[in-house]
């Protein structure tokens, strides 16, 4: 019995569904051999807590979750279930483990090395656009410790590159426009994105392409 823990919008999550995926390939069929439930919290962090709460009180031998928000809330629930994350940036800095080889305590799983990958982002965007100087690198506090790292990596590449990296962290909606707001054509976009209430990828696709701005993702979802 496994439960999937996710601030996503419904249950088809793509690392839940890769999941399933993957232990289908394995000769394990749902219903006989692995049983689903998933707690999706449609953006809401408020809403974690509970969320992660409700799993414990459940019959249930794993937990799986997406996201360093969703993983810690789990990690908080309990220590002793075992969980396994997926798409989370450095699991050392968000405090999800204590180190990578030996993670410790009831909680492993598979980075997506997103803070890591913030410098070849900034490379990329400069390849394509050679004449680029600025760079607006735009998160939600709530993805924060990891964002702040990604950032700092990002301008520490830039730094090389010539370009100014701006940092944005925004923690409302009104903040979000009000930065975009400033965007100019030929200006870049660095989006540390995750399914957080803010919508941030949506509304930086949006002003991108009216605004003209070259704009990169962690997602090919926005490509």
């Amino acid at each position: 019995r496994i439960v999937t823990l996710t601030t996503a919008w419904a249950a088809n999550q793509p690392s839940v569904e890769g999941l399933r995926r993957g232990l289908a390939a394995l000769g394990m069929v749902e219903g006989r051999d692995v049983v689903f439930e998933h707690r999706f919290t449609e953006g809401n962090l408020n809403a974690l807590p509970a969320a992660a709460a409700s799993l414990i009180a459940s019959d249930v031998d794993l937990i799986f979750t997406s996201g360093e928000n969703a993983t810690l809330r789990a990690a908080q629930a309990t220590t002793t279930l075992p969980i396994v994350f997926a798409n989370v940036g450095d699991p050392v800095a968000s405090g999800v483990v204590r180190e990578l080889r030996r993670p410790g305590g009831n909680v492993t799983g598979v980075s997506n090395l997103a803070t890591d990958l913030a410098p070849k982002r900034i490379e990329i965007l400069k390849e394509l656009a050679p004449s680029l100087r600025r760079v607006w690198f735009i998160y939600d506090v709530a993805d924060a410790p990891e964002a702040r790292i990604a950032a700092r990596n990002a301008a520490d590449a830039a730094g090389v590159l010539k370009l100014e990296v701006l940092a944005r962290p925004l923690r409302t909606r009104e903040e979000l426009r009000a930065v975009l707001s400033e965007i100019r054509p030929g200006d870049g976009i660095l989006v540390y994105e995750r399914p957080t209430s803010l919508n941030i990828a949506a509304e930086v696709l949006e002003i991108a392409l009216r605004a003209g701005a070259l704009t990169a993702f962690s997602s090919g979802f926005w490509s």
